[in-house]
């Protein structure tokens, strides 16, 4: 009986990496939004958004702060967008980092630009390559390194939204110089952990810095973490918390 039990958990919706099923995806948004303020990743700006099954378009809040959306702020955009038609709708500036990475990158199903304080002082550093070593299990759920996209400004057009798609390098995450982070994820969830995950990097990884010199992971040690497949417990670790705060939708 007990080996029937291992069976059905392994292969269950509580088995690690596998999504629960939800009857409307953008429940799941609203909440990736609420966490992401709650953890102090984003303020009035900041965005997360999800790809719409295997289609060319995504949902993603319209303008407005994260702690902030509802279910009915939430929009789907197609991958096409134009800076005119954002103008239009009232989306965000810098919706061009999730169309661009969603059309460059096919396999990525969730995206996180966040303005986290430590992060930007990471990306801030004049670093070899513009390529940081992560020191930490969390940060290397990052992956290898973390790049920096080094050019100073908002994400505004389909070019700029290319260039940081790129700049990724099969990585998980990127550092926008000055600006903030970008994550993603083959679901919504790994990619809002990761954001989560890059921000403790940076402020475990400014410390060190500061206290002497770095010891960081080798490929080989990275690898171990950089897939992020431990999901489900984290998760429900935020959404709980969440709901604990009076702050859940």
């Amino acid at each position: 009986m007990a080996r029937v039990f291992l069976i059905l958990f392994l292969s269950g919706p509580w088995a690690l990496g596998q999504e629960t099923p939800s009857e409307d995806p953008r429940e799941l948004l609203v909440l990736a939004n609420r966490i992401l303020a709650m953890e102090g990743l984003v303020g009035p700006y900041g965005h997360v958004s999800l790809r719409v099954g295997d289609e060319a378009s995504f949902h993603i809040a319209d303008h407005r702060s994260p702690d902030q959306v509802v279910l009915d702020h939430i929009t789907e955009v197609n991958l096409d967008i134009t800076p005119e038609e954002a103008q239009a709708r009232g989306l965000y500036r810098e919706v061009f980092i999730h169309a661009s990475i969603y059309r460059e990158l096919p396999e990525v199903k969730a995206v996180v630009h966040t303005h986290a304080p430590n992060a930007v002082a990471l990306g801030s550093l004049k670093v070899p390559d513009n390529k940081i070593p992560p020191t930490t299990n969390p940060g290397a759920n990052l992956g290898n390194f973390i790049p920096i996209y080094p050019i100073v400004g908002l994400i505004g057009s389909p070019e700029k939204g290319l260039e940081v798609a790129r700049a990724l390098e099969g990585q998980n995450g990127v550092l926008l110089r000055g600006h903030g982070t970008v994550t993603v994820g083959n679901r919504l969830e790994q990619a809002v952990l990761r954001a989560i995950y890059l921000e403790f990097e940076a402020r475990s990884q400014m410390s060190a810095r500061a206290a002497g010199e770095l010891n960081p992971y080798q490929p080989d040690e990275s690898d171990l973490f950089k897939r992020t497949v431990a999901i489900e417990h984290a998760w429900h670790f935020y959404v709980d918390r969440l709901k604990s705060l009076g702050q859940a939708p």
